[in-house]
């Protein structure tokens, strides 16, 4: 949706945020009619919240879904792992939403920045041609060193 704002014209994203629902007819309705009504994406809070996004793909068409992660309690390479397997499942409508406290700045940059590198994890033309073996070309896999960030 695009709002008028003089010469500035914003994009402005509709998202519906469930609360604390946890039964998942309620929460897959929820999502169904935020995905009727045109609204761009679900945010879903909670340790749960990754699963409750893999159910709600197979039950919704176009609504991206948005786990939130808090880095206070959650480690990098385990979201990289959901959020991957998140968009797969969901044909490529997963995020996710860092909920950060007001001192973390620093470590949440550092989350962020780990969890992207292990979603990146594998260049461009990684994966063979031969689909027989599907095995990984490890020479085009990025190594990442802590403290060093992202090297090839």
């Amino acid at each position: 949706m695009t709002v008028p704002g003089g010469s500035d014209r914003k994009q402005m994203h509709l998202g519906v945020h469930p609360g604390r629902q946890t039964d998942f007819d309620s929460l897959a309705g929820l999502a169904r009619t935020a995905e009727h009504g045109s609204f761009d994406f679900i945010l879903l809070p909670g340790p749960d919240a990754f699963s409750m996004a893999a159910a709600l793909a197979a039950v919704t068409d176009r609504l991206a879904l948005v786990a939130a992660v808090d880095p206070a309690s959650d480690e990098p390479f385990g979201v990289a792992r959901r959020l991957a397997t998140l968009d797969h499942l969901s044909a490529g409508r997963a995020g996710w939403h860092v909920t950060t406290a007001i001192d973390a700045g620093a470590r949440d940059a550092e989350f962020i920045a780990v969890v992207r590198a292990f979603l990146d994890g594998w260049g461009s033309g990684a994966v063979r041609a031969d689909e027989s073996t599907g095995s990984p070309d490890p020479a085009a896999r990025r190594r990442f060193r802590r403290g060093a960030g992202v090297s090839r």
